[in-house]
């Protein structure tokens, strides 16, 4: 299992989530990805600053025609590369809490090898997030200029069909869970991705207790 966290692997080391699955024999890898924990830039602050926080360098990537979310994507395929390759690990999974769900979305979009996909409080769509105008700015790095003229998070989620996919606790670009009207919009694409599959048993959207999550985990790993 790869586990990507905002929060860096220091500090999900001793969570209980991690040890869940390493005490039913995973072999679980939780790196910190470009901009996090150890790999954090705190010496580049820039002029960009929202609640303390610098996104300038969203910014700058911008600038060279790259993105944040798709640097972190090809790291992500780079790992499990070399899980198959170096530990000859022949099935990977791939798990990703809050604003690193985009990078894993990604990575499994492109890389089939990424067998079963988990996302925990992952942004709902690209369009909750420009249609809102005061936006969560945490999920600024989660974004692609001008995506919405092509795709959405949804699209891409549809086309991990008929791979297994769980998604806990969807929000909006506010980051507050997803009423009713958001989320039939947002994920009809994904759930008709899937019937047409003939794969429906293997998406599951659900809103889950955070003491109750070990129970979602599971049903995924079934």
């Amino acid at each position: 299992v790869i586990f990507l966290s905002p929060k860096g692997k220091s500090e999900e080391i001793s969570n209980d989530d991690l040890k869940w699955f390493e005490s039913r024999g995973f072999t679980v890898l939780a790196p910190d990805m470009l901009g996090v924990g150890e790999l954090a830039h705190s010496n580049y602050n820039g002029d960009s600053f929202i609640n303390s926080k610098s996104y300038s360098v969203w910014y700058l990537s911008i600038l060279i025609g790259r993105s944040i979310v798709g640097i972190r994507a090809v790291d992500v395929v780079r790992l499990v590369n070399m899980l198959r390759k170096d530990q000859q690990i022949k099935e990977v999974y791939g798990m990703a809490r809050r604003t690193m769900c985009a990078p894993l979305l990604y990575a499994a979009a492109f890389d089939k090898s990424i067998k079963r996909i988990c996302l925990i409080n992952p942004l709902s769509s690209y369009r909750s997030f420009v249609m809102n105008r005061f936006y969560d700015p945490h999920f600024l790095y989660s974004t692609v200029a001008d995506a919405l003229k092509v795709y959405d998070l949804p699209d891409l989620e549809a086309s991990l069909a008929p791979r297994k996919l769980m998604m806990i606790n969807i929000v909006n670009g506010q980051d507050k869970p997803v009423d009713n009207e958001i989320n039939n919009e947002d994920s009809s694409v994904i759930e008709s991705s899937y019937q047409n599959s003939m794969a429906s048993r293997q998406l599951n959207l659900i809103s889950c207790e955070k003491e109750n999550i070990q129970n979602c985990f599971s049903t995924w790993i079934k």
